[in-house]
């Protein structure tokens, strides 16, 4: 419960800041950081552009719409939907729409989205994602490696032993039968390879996390080493610090336990200083057991409270039960029934 929710959605006053925000990331390069403003420049002119002046634009400048481009599209579709810019919002979605028919990764990227959503309408359907749900998604699609690619990001928790259990159990069947099974031998080869790379990646990102809050422990002043890795403070860091936490607490060594309390709490503290309102709101509300406290949290925020709360609410209870934190899902379900019921009473 203790994260910043969607840190932090702002309101985007106009195209141009539109395009300043999907640009304020960490680049790995100059040359990257160049490419990716070069792709903005595109996706700005295409934006200004219709009918055939877009086609044409699209067709001479094809090779630099893949998967980068399609990102930088992505987050001003989402940044443009949270700032109600519904203008923009129509124009992105339209330009989306020719991109997918008329380019090839456009149209790769689309073929993937529909396997994603068949694959999550499966998962609603069955109550719950499974390791033989993912496997029977992965063998429909083995033939396209990089819808094989999305399939696994999009399910990791299904990715596991149980996993390659059943897959093996697959190809010995093929085997005893005397059917041909390199096939699936070789997707077994190349998905264990994903997987020792996930592992790695896994490492490495915890390393880092590790290294950070290490900086941060040994740090005289925890607020300023907090104001200064803000940056590197995400989901991960914050999960890896509640673990860390809790393992503490087990094993009795308070010392510990009270300093990642104390820098839970200063990062808590600084990421809402940093949010809006409704935000910060949100959070007081998922943190308060009490109720009463809840009521009284919502009494003396009338101004807040409007379509957009529930909006954020409702996001946070689908954004928590797609990850399967259930107990999030539960208390963001009760927040959004409060203040929806605070909206009814207002009108």
């Amino acid at each position: 419960q203790r994260k910043g929710y969607m840190l932090q959605p702002q309101t985007v006053l106009n195209m141009q800041s539109l395009m300043e925000r999907v640009l304020e990331k960490e680049g790995v390069t100059h040359e990257m950081i160049e490419h990716q403003r070069e792709q903005a420049d595109l996706l700005k002119n295409l934006l200004a552009s219709d009918g055939a002046n877009q086609a044409e634009l699209i067709k001479q400048n094809e090779d630099q719409i893949d998967e980068s481009f399609f990102a930088i599209l992505r987050s001003m579709l989402e940044l443009s939907e949270r700032g109600e810019e519904n203008e923009s919002l129509l124009k992105l979605i339209n330009l989306q729409a020719r991109l997918y028919k008329n380019t090839t990764y456009g149209r790769k990227l689309e073929k993937q989205q529909q396997v994603l959503k068949q694959f999550s309408r499966d998962v609603k359907n069955h109550g719950k994602l499974s390791p033989g749900l993912l496997l029977k998604h992965v063998l429909s699609n083995r033939e396209d490696r990089e819808v094989v690619d999305a399939l696994i990001v999009a399910a990791q928790p299904a990715f596991n032993y149980e996993f390659f259990m059943q897959l093996s159990e697959k190809i010995e069947k093929r085997q005893k039968a005397g059917l041909a099974a390199e096939e699936l031998t070789s997707l077994r080869t190349y998905l264990l390879e994903i997987q020792d790379e996930m592992e790695r990646q896994s490492k490495e990102m915890l390393s880092r996390v590790q290294d950070t809050l290490r900086e941060i422990v040994e740090a005289e002043d925890r607020g300023s080493a907090i104001r200064s890795n803000m940056g590197k403070i995400d989901t991960l860091f914050m999960n890896v610090l509640s673990s860390l936490f809790t393992q503490a607490k087990e094993r009795g060594d308070s010392k510990t336990a009270n300093d990642l309390r104390e820098i839970q709490g200063i990062i808590i503290e600084e990421i809402e200083n940093q949010a809006p309102p409704e935000i910060r709101l949100i959070n007081q509300l998922l943190r308060t057991e009490n109720e009463e406290e809840q009521i009284q949290l919502l009494n003396g925020s009338q101004d807040l409270l409007n379509s957009d709360l529930l909006k954020l609410a409702e996001s946070i209870k689908e954004d928590a039960r797609n990850s399967g934190e259930e107990e999030l899902a539960k208390r963001a379900d009760k927040v959004e029934s409060m203040v929806r019921a605070q909206i009814l009473v207002q009108d």
